[in-house]
């Protein structure tokens, strides 16, 4: 995430009449789950990409997906960054929908950034957080009876955060190089909506959606918030973040970032030791869980 200009006032003008089914089919996430996921991604930290740590995470994340999907890939690849060639590893869990001819992107980003005078940077809200509820998220698909009306990719991004400043040589490695490996595969075209969570665990939520969100999704986002009661919890902004879905956006995917970006009094938690685990809600990441299935599952 790069910066925030401003919140703009909600407006009821967003909220759309979509199909109640769609809202209503949508399995909801244990927040208590949810909660000790996150606990476990916060333990195998700093999660620095081509580290010996990393790669410790790496190998924790596939098998926890394939508790819930058959279907896990490990996308390792290198790219050049500031401080030289680095290791970067991307890890896919696809969950197959109805509509199997189109699929949805479900993203997060685990990786934490370098900070100087912080030996151990857990990021526990900044990658932790939505890495650990996209796991429960899974999880609630798998033992619901409900088949998502499309397919879902859940992809989990290396190398999100800059080694200096964010460019197009440096930061978001991971949703870069997937964005252009399904645009050389032809399976962009493919590619039905992508959804990016993340810092969606402070206890005082407020999910601001960018000003260039896809304004569908964005009306999806504030039906899906009403139909779970947590509309005081969504906010539309003149917010222009970069995060992992520009990647997408800049190829004419329909994109939407589930962010907070307001983390502690002035956003001071924000990469800083303060963003620990302490900071963390099992209620917050329940509430962008459910926000984001009913999306899913209303999208049709």
């Amino acid at each position: 995430m790069m910066y925030k200009i401003i919140i703009a006032a909600f407006s009821l003008s967003f909220v759309v009449a979509c199909s109640k089914r769609g809202f209503e089919r949508a399995p909801v996430v244990d927040s208590q789950f949810s909660f000790s996921m996150v606990e476990k991604v916060v333990e195998i930290s700093p999660r620095v990409p081509g580290t010996e740590k990393s790669g410790e995470f790496v190998r924790f994340l596939a098998e926890e997906c394939s508790k819930y999907t058959a279907s896990v890939t490990v996308d390792s690849f290198e790219d050049k960054t500031p401080v030289g060639t680095v290791l970067f590893q991307n890890v896919v869990a696809e969950i197959k929908g109805e509509n199997d001819d189109e699929f949805i992107v479900v993203g997060s980003h685990f990786d934490t950034k370098i900070i100087a005078g912080i030996e151990i940077f857990s990021g526990a809200n900044d990658g932790a957080s939505s890495t650990g509820l996209l796991l429960a998220m899974m999880k609630a698909i798998k033992e619901s009876a409900e088949i998502p009306p499309v397919t879902i990719r859940f992809v989990f991004f290396d190398g999100e955060e800059c080694y200096d400043r964010y460019s197009k040589t440096d930061g978001l490695y991971g949703s870069r190089y997937y964005a252009e490996t399904l645009s050389k595969s032809g399976e962009l075209s493919d590619c039905k909506a992508v959804i990016i969570l993340d810092m969606v665990g402070d206890k005082n939520l407020l999910l601001g959606l960018p000003g260039d969100t896809d304004p569908f999704l964005a009306k999806l986002a504030f039906s899906s918030a009403k139909h779970n009661n947590s509309l005081s919890h969504i906010a539309a902004t003149k917010t222009i973040i970069l995060d992992d879905h520009k990647p997408f956006q800049s190829k004419g995917v329909p994109c939407i970032n589930l962010i907070d970006f307001d983390y502690g009094p002035n956003n001071v938690y924000w990469h800083t030791s303060y963003d620990s685990i302490d900071k963390i809600s099992p209620d917050s990441l329940k509430i962008a869980g459910d926000l984001a299935l009913g999306i899913i599952w209303a999208i049709d």
